[in-house]
């Protein structure tokens, strides 16, 4: 009779972790920009997500475990 070996950790359940922010899978972009315009640029790009973040927002509890 083969015996299953226990690990003591959980199984995967459906539906947890983090949910994703903007409904889609997420790429990092790195890229250089004037100094004199950082500051301007990344105020742009960040208020760009917030829109999209709030705009793909799912029923659940805001701020839950992630």
């Amino acid at each position: 009779m083969d015996e299953q070996k226990h690990n003591g950790h959980g199984g995967k359940r459906q539906g947890a972790g983090c949910k994703k922010l903007y409904g889609e899978p997420t790429v990092n972009i790195t890229f250089r920009v004037p100094e004199s315009h950082r500051l301007t640029i990344r105020t742009l790009v960040y208020d760009y997500m917030d829109r999209l973040k709030t705009k793909n927002k799912t029923n659940h509890l805001p701020e839950y475990g992630c």
